[in-house]
């Protein structure tokens, strides 16, 4: 099953390629797509199990090209993602990770990029995958202006798919989003699964 949805996603994205070659919404398009792909290697070598949340941000962080170092830190627990979660949260840190090498703090040598995690207890199986990604020491101010498709991921398609809740705020020397994710929309395992 994911080898013929990864082949379609390699026709859907042929076809944009031929569609849209001089359109520079081609790219918008096209890197959520590729992340996609990616995504469903990591689901189909699961085998049908849970996918670790290191492991979604490790596939994204090496595709882009991102490695850790003095100026990037990430740190959080094991975290399973349920199928139905999963994706959902790849293509938002795809697109965080896109917009900091475009605008943010891995295209500006002296700025920083923490992203941290953890799972916050609530009582009857309730509680909360809470995400935080922090670029600090920017020396450009980002333009909270821009709303695109990134945006709108985060701020609606979160809470519309996993009922989360996202704060995305712009500081004169950084980018930081905090999320928070029922675990219940986290961890539930649904019929879509491989």
């Amino acid at each position: 099953m994911q080898h013929r949805t990864r082949n379609l996603l390699a026709v859907i994205q042929s076809i944009a390629q031929q569609t849209l070659a001089d359109d520079p919404a081609l790219e918008t398009f096209a890197t959520p797509l590729a992340a996609l792909g990616r995504l469903q290697g990591l689901i189909g070598e699961a085998n049908g199990n849970l996918i670790d949340l290191s492991d979604i941000v490790r596939l994204e962080f090496d595709a882009l090209g991102v490695t850790d170092g003095d100026r990037i830190t990430v740190n959080g627990p094991a975290v399973p993602l349920s199928f139905r979660s999963v994706q959902t949260i790849a293509l938002v840190l795809h697109e965080l990770a896109t917009n900091a090498i475009k605008y943010g703090a891995l295209k500006d040598r002296e700025a920083r990029l923490a992203l941290n995690w953890h799972v916050r207890p609530g009582a009857a199986g309730g509680g909360a995958l809470v995400i935080d990604w922090i670029e600090s020491g920017l020396r450009t101010t980002p333009d909270a202006s821009k709303t695109g498709f990134g945006r709108q991921l985060i701020e609606k398609a979160l809470k519309f798919t996993l009922q989360a809740n996202t704060e995305l705020v712009f500081s004169p020397d950084g980018v930081t989003c905090h999320i928070e994710i029922p675990l219940p929309s986290v961890r539930s395992h649904d019929s879509s699964s491989p």
